[in-house]
């Protein structure tokens, strides 16, 4: 190779690289502005009755408030018993995963604590205590049964599945302490509202 065609092949693979750092900073640029965006609009009624119904059709419990997230490719609602109410029972929260999605239950679920906890700054060692036979949107699903003890001595109690939403596989979680925010009948009527 000639020293002409070695300077010419070196600027080649300079612009290749400079397309490269330009097109994703422009890239990030747009992240980063979606997500500021989605944080932004978490709140608002109508940005969460359009995520939700990209999810899946539920009756959310009385004095609950919703807070919703489109993050490109996952899409989540978190409902939580609004403090302005009367309202007391267990954290709520459905993320959909892409249709095409090729993780596992278990990667899901890990997907799901770790929002959790950087959502709640709560981090639980939880363990299976049993399983729980339901239909959600007319097909078998299983619930996972999972406790853990906070460092305060309380306990929390969690409810695990995963069923096929309007867009894709959705991965459920209900989540309260033992005691003070767990209600086992509100658990099992927003199951049964999942449509």
């Amino acid at each position: 190779m000639s020293r002409k065609q070695l300077f010419i092949l070196i600027g080649a693979l300079a612009s290749i690289c400079l397309c490269v750092v330009c097109l994703a900073g422009i890239g990030l640029t747009y992240l980063g502005k979606n997500f500021s965006q989605a944080i932004n609009n978490a709140g608002d009624p109508a940005n969460v009755q359009k995520v939700a119904s990209a999810i899946a059709d539920y009756t959310a419990p009385e004095g609950y408030k919703q807070v919703a997230m489109d993050l490109l490719m996952y899409k989540y609602v978190m409902l939580i018993p609004d403090i302005n109410s009367s309202a007391s029972g267990p954290f709520i929260m459905l993320m959909s995963f892409p249709k095409n999605s090729s993780l596992s239950q278990e990667q899901m679920q890990e997907q799901m604590q770790r929002a959790f906890s950087q959502q709640s700054g709560q981090q639980v060692a939880m363990k299976v205590v049993d399983t729980q036979n339901v239909t959600i949107r007319g097909k078998d699903a299983k619930i996972t049964i999972l406790q853990g003890q906070l460092k305060n001595g309380g306990t929390v109690r969690q409810w695990l599945t995963i069923f096929e939403g309007k867009n894709g596989p959705v991965m459920l979680m209900i989540q309260g302490s033992t005691g003070l925010s767990w209600d086992e009948k509100l658990a099992q009527d927003f199951v049964a509202s999942i449509k």
